[in-house]
């Protein structure tokens, strides 16, 4: 995808890795105060959390080896957005697949993510490139998926609102056994 200036493109990216540090961001409860407080001291304390606003996050000091690639999968076609990263602080890596409307706003199509203990459930995906499969001038996005014994290559076609996977090689060893010569 050819952008319009490199600050477009710079402004897609931080989108998507605002949303990917949202994903990743754990499930946080309410927490719940049990015991009693007069009215007026939960009234002040509330009117002083109203005034204090979070400092947003900055996606890129917690997101490490971030790769962000744009693409017109067909002629003429919009950016479609991908995004691969790990969180600097554990093992946990997302992929994102999002289309960037006519506003410049990010839509998260699809994403995965895995940490090293659920690889077997969930492989690491890993951009590969688009590639047009059937040669008709419409490309899908090639991932490799990758646990910690073998590999496959999977081939996501992407919508105006989905991103689906449509095809999927038989696994492979990632360290294919030597046969032993039988001389």
């Amino acid at each position: 995808f050819e952008w319009a200036s490199p600050g477009d493109a710079a402004t897609a990216q931080k989108q998507l890795e605002a949303q990917a540090v949202q994903l990743l961001a754990p499930n946080k409860t309410a927490s719940t105060n049990t015991t009693k407080q007069p009215t007026t001291t939960v009234h002040h304390a509330r009117a002083r959390a109203a005034q204090r606003k979070p400092k947003p996050l900055d996606p890129s000091s917690l997101l490490a080896d971030v790769r962000f690639n744009a693409y017109a999968l067909t002629y003429g076609g919009g950016a479609t957005l991908v995004l691969t990263a790990r969180e600097a602080s554990s093992t946990r890596s997302i992929a994102l697949i999002g289309l960037q409307d006519i506003y410049g706003k990010t839509q998260v199509l699809w994403h995965s993510i895995t940490d090293d203990e659920h690889l077997d459930v969930t492989p690491r995906m890993k951009l590969i490139d688009a590639v047009d499969p059937r040669g008709d001038g419409r490309a899908n996005l090639l991932f490799e998926e990758r646990n910690n014994t073998d590999r496959r290559f999977v081939l996501y076609a992407v919508g105006a609102d989905s991103a689906e996977q449509v095809f999927a090689t038989d696994t492979l060893p990632l360290h294919p056994v030597a046969q032993a010569s039988n001389d």
